[in-house]
């Protein structure tokens, strides 16, 4: 993943070593919006966007330098 390159060229540059840091699978979740009826009752969903999240892991023995980062 394109940003993934990122975090790992910002990373680089505050000195963690690659093999320290860890990236999860990209998750995709769909987001809806939900339309009512007049009764207040839900009427449809209704697509409206994705969203993909995925997290970054580091483990290190230097963890004043890795709390600096946080």
């Amino acid at each position: 993943m394109r940003t993934e390159r990122k975090e790992k060229k910002y990373l680089s540059s505050k000195r963690v070593i690659a093999y320290e840091m860890m990236f999860s699978a990209g998750n995709f979740n769909k987001d809806f919006g939900t339309t009512y009826n007049k009764n207040g009752t839900t009427r449809q969903q209704i697509l409206t966007g994705f969203t993909l999240t995925q997290s970054v892991s580091i483990q290190s023995k230097e963890v004043n330098k890795i709390e600096k980062l946080s």
